[in-house]
């Protein structure tokens, strides 16, 4: 049985430990979701149609380009890229009514596994490429061919109210094709901070949008309010460019990089780096990096710290921040997080990949390729489980959306056997310098690091926090 689908109680407080919160209130209220996912969720029917009307058999998804304002697409916003491949996923499988099309499992993972170099679906000989492999089917231990690979453009305006998804498909042949018509929609929080966007709500300066969530049936904030202190950010590093030195703020809203209840603090070799315009300096392979969390206030936050989409505890891929496993920091607590989190009581330093070594596996990271994500949660730690009622009687459309939020169909250690076993699983679980450059992953699980499990419960459904830092741009 895996970490993740283990519900532990709570344990004595170990001395060296650190505590973490298990994301097991995520169905007190509606999921972390957004109308992506329902989007997805309308649209997974009719692609299923038209793929079965080309007589395709097996199907894979790969990560998205995201074209934010201006700026040219991109495979690398952030974690929003292969989000939204591994979302639809979900939804595909989901609204599989039988197995004459299969679906592949993160068909991204098989091309760097195999170190496919020159698998890239943004040409046609590098989309031919994809079909030298096998991959593996959603269910069931078995390999397969591909048919055909969908992927898609996600548009977010310069003003970033709007966003635009466009799918696209890609057979053997190598041609790229739309496929069903453009999806336009309100942008939400979570496709901004999936996109690289930061933001910050503070308590005293955004009185009205605590007030509002609190009213909130689902306690969410205004979506309103997150995209509008977002697209102010971005005006400040619009303003700052031409500026030297930079200045902190320009807007005279809360600096999501300078402030927030919980500080964030990357050092590398123990020596703090500084932050400018979202940016931290690329660590050395020479390097030990390390993470500084800090809660200087009077109230318990529970913390989610990604290194290039991964979580740092237990290596977690899920894409709900809501559904993730969490570092808790009690008023005036410190942590200092030296690498991924393994088990209960090991963690494996973070390794700092040579330059070279950073070139040849850009890929294994796909759209979360240098960067660093803390979303900060509200709340405090309960003694028992609040999600067990509130679980009971959920209706099947919400199962569903809740599924393809959590955006992974990596469920347990035992792969499902059919079909019909991943939906119900899937839905029960929601019921239950060039010398400077490198990339960090996880090394050897050599450091004893002693970790409890504990209940939290949030005070808000959104982060009131949520900034990424920017630390490797890789050339191409």
């Amino acid at each position: 049985m895996s970490i993740r689908n283990t519900i532990r109680t709570t344990l004595a407080v170990l001395a060296a430990g650190a505590l973490l919160a298990s994301p097991l209130n995520a169905a007190d209220e509606t999921p972390i979701q957004d109308n992506l996912d329902e989007m997805l969720r309308g649209k997974a029917p009719e692609l299923i149609k038209y793929l079965r009307s080309k007589n395709y058999t097996n199907v894979g998804v790969v990560k998205f380009l995201v074209k934010k304002g201006d700026a040219a697409p991109t495979d690398n916003a952030g974690e929003l890229n292969l989000g939204l491949a591994n979302r639809l996923e979900v939804a595909l499988v989901l609204n599989n009514p039988d197995e004459d099309l299969g679906i592949i499992q993160q068909a991204s993972r098989t091309i760097t596994k195999e170190n496919n170099v020159r698998a890239n679906h943004l040409s046609k000989e590098g989309r031919k490429a994809f079909f030298v492999n096998e991959y593996d089917l959603a269910w069931g231990p078995r390999k397969v061919t591909a048919s055909a690979f969908l992927t898609g453009l996600a548009t977010i305006s310069k003003d970033l109210k709007k966003t635009t998804i466009r799918f696209q498909i890609f057979d053997k042949e190598g041609e790229i094709s739309d496929v069903l018509n453009e999806v336009a929609m309100e942008t939400t929080p979570r496709i901004l901070t999936e996109a690289g966007y930061s933001y910050l709500i503070n308590p005293d300066q955004h009185k009205d949008a605590f007030a509002s969530a609190k009213k909130d049936k689902g306690n969410r904030f205004p979506r309103a309010t997150i995209v509008e202190k977002a697209a102010e950010q971005e005006v400040s590093f619009a303003l700052a460019i031409n500026v030297t030195p930079p200045p902190v703020q320009i807007t005279g809203e809360p600096n999501p990089f300078k402030e927030g209840p919980v500080k964030l603090t990357v050092l590398y070799n123990g020596v703090p780096q500084s932050v400018v315009r979202g940016k931290v300096p690329e660590p050395k392979e020479t390097d030990k990096v390390t993470f500084q969390l800090e809660n200087p206030t009077a109230d318990t936050y529970a913390v989610l710290l990604k290194v290039n989409g991964v979580n740092t505890l237990f290596g977690e891929t899920i894409a709900d921040p809501k559904s993730c496993l969490k570092w808790v920091l009690h008023p005036g607590a410190k942590q200092t997080i030296t690498g991924f989190q393994v088990n209960d009581d090991k963690a494996a330093e973070f390794k700092v990949l040579s330059p070279q070594e950073s070139a040849e596996n850009e890929v294994n990271y796909g759209s979360h390729a240098g960067t660093f994500r803390m979303a900060t949660f509200k709340g405090s730690i309960v003694k028992e489980d609040p999600t067990i009622e509130p679980n009971r009687g959920r209706e099947e459309n919400e199962l569903a959306r809740a599924a393809i939020a959590r955006g992974t169909l990596d469920l347990s250690d035992i792969q499902a056997g059919s079909l019909n076993a991943l939906q119900r699983t899937l839905r029960g679980r929601e019921k239950s310098g060039e010398g400077a450059r490198g990339l960090i992953i996880q090394g050897k699980a050599t450091e004893k690091r002693e970790v409890e499990r504990a209940f939290f419960k949030y005070d808000y459904a959104d982060p009131v926090h949520d900034v990424t830092l920017r630390y490797y741009e890789p050339t191409k």
